[in-house]
Order: structure tokens, then C-alpha cells, then sequence
């Protein structure tokens, strides 16, 4: 490659005669280094690629595989959120989540007393509290296996 030969066009500013690139420095001419591009085809534009969608794609997989890991977790929760402001955050009433509980409890046997969670999903599902800490709670949330 060769360098760029600049002729000053103002006070500190150059002009390559070459490929007529502009430099802007308060070094003269003969201390400017840069590649002159004269002859070289031109670089294709680049086009920006948007990111992918990580989170849709973690949240796919961890769904399909049944991954209870915090960011699994923490991506179904967001989602469950999403899809209860949407609906207008509907809300089961007590006995309707006491028999989701008593359903989890015998037929599926994926109700951990201890931790008050579905062992399938990784979700909170008691029979008390908040809906927006209890998918049981929640009237647009089911259960993965079709339960309720």
C-alpha cells in the first residue's frame, strides 16, 4: 500500500491528492502516515444486522426443556407477567386456586409443599399470597402439563 500524499487546503487541514482523503491534524503534511486507498475498489456499505432476540430464544428453549435455572425462570415469570397486564391482570378466586393446588398436589404429584412451587415449571403456586407472586393466581396462567 502506498501513502498518502496531503497538500494542506486550510489551517490544519489536509487533503490527500491521491485518493482525496481529508485529515484533520496540527502535524504538517510530511508527518501524516496514513494508507491512501487511491486504486482500491470500493468498500461495500454495510448494512446493520439487527441483534437476535436472545431472550425469546432462552425462553423457547428453556420451555421446550424444562429449565429451571434463574434466567429460565426469571424469562417465564416476564412472560406471565406480559400476558396478565394484556388480559387486564384477571385473578382466580381462592377456591379456584385452592382446587388447582389440591390438583397439583395428588393427580401430578409436582407440587413441592416446602417451597410452594410446581416442580414441572419452577413457578410459585400456592394457595395464598399475591397473583402477581402465585401463577395459580393469575387467570391467564396454566399449568404446563394441562393439569388446570
Amino acid at each position: 500500500m502506498n501513502a498518502c500524499l496531503f497538500t494542506q487546503t486550510a489551517p490544519d487541514h489536509y487533503t490527500c491528492t491521491a485518493c482525496g482523503g481529508e485529515v484533520v491534524s496540527t502535524f504538517a503534511a510530511e508527518q501524516l502516515h496514513y494508507r491512501c486507498t487511491a486504486g482500491l475498489p470500493p468498500k461495500p456499505p454495510r448494512t446493520p444486522t439487527p441483534p437476535p432476540d436472545v431472550t425469546a430464544e432462552a425462553g423457547k428453549l428453556a420451555e421446550a426443556t424444562g429449565d429451571q435455572s434463574l434466567i429460565a425462570l426469571g424469562i417465564r415469570y416476564a412472560r406471565a407477567l406480559v400476558r396478565w397486564g394484556k388480559a387486564g391482570f384477571p385473578t382466580r378466586t381462592d377456591e379456584e386456586v385452592a382446587a388447582i393446588v389440591a390438583t397439583c398436589q395428588t393427580e401430578g404429584k409436582c407440587y413441592d409443599p416446602d417451597r410452594k412451587t410446581c416442580r414441572v415449571c419452577g413457578c410459585c403456586v400456592g394457595t395464598k399470597g399475591l397473583a402477581v407472586r402465585n401463577k395459580a393466581k393469575m387467570g391467564t396462567e396454566h399449568c404446563p402439563r394441562k393439569m388446570w
